[in-house]
Parts: C-alpha cells; sequence; structure tokens
C-alpha cells in the first residue's frame, strides 16, 4: 500500500543554546508503503547513478531513521546503453 509520493521533511538534530547554534537535515523520499505495521522508503535510482549509492548511504540511513525503518528499498531503473560498443 503506498502512503506518500514526493514526502519532504526536516528534523532538527542539534541544538546549542550557547552557540546559538541549529543543525536540520532535510530532504524528499521518493515514496513510501506500508509493509504490516512498518513505513518503507523507497528510493528511485537510475543505472546512470548506481555508482553512487552504497548500504552504508547515509541518505538511506536518514531516510530509515525518518520513517522508524529497518530497511530501505532502492528502484533501480534504466539501463546504460554504450553506442560505440556495436
Amino acid at each position: 500500500q503506498v502512503l506518500f509520493t514526493e514526502q519532504l521533511f526536516r528534523f532538527k538534530v542539534y541544538e546549542s543554546e550557547t552557540l546559538k547554534l541549529r543543525i536540520y537535515l532535510s530532504g524528499r523520499i521518493d515514496l513510501g508503503i506500508v509493509e504490516g505495521t512498518t513505513t518503507v522508503p523507497i528510493d528511485h535510482k537510475s543505472e546512470s547513478e548506481s555508482w553512487f549509492y552504497s548500504a552504508n548511504s547515509n541518505q538511506f540511513k536518514i531516510y530509515a531513521l525518518m520513517c522508524g525503518s529497518p530497511k530501505l528499498i532502492v528502484n533501480r531503473f534504466g539501463e546504460y546503453w554504450n553506442c560505440s560498443t556495436g
């Protein structure tokens, strides 16, 4: 079941009255679905972006944290095509 699409988020991760400093994390989660009682974030990545992401990605960890989920799904799409090889 789809819960949301293109969900924006922003949350405060640090605040210091002494330093008069606040740090926020913000972003946009592509898609959120419900599995049982858990909201699972889904991130769409094209094949051209596949070099960029890993299971240790801060982006993915933040998305999972925002949804209170122990996992995240990556929806890979597209295919790299090299026109010079045939």
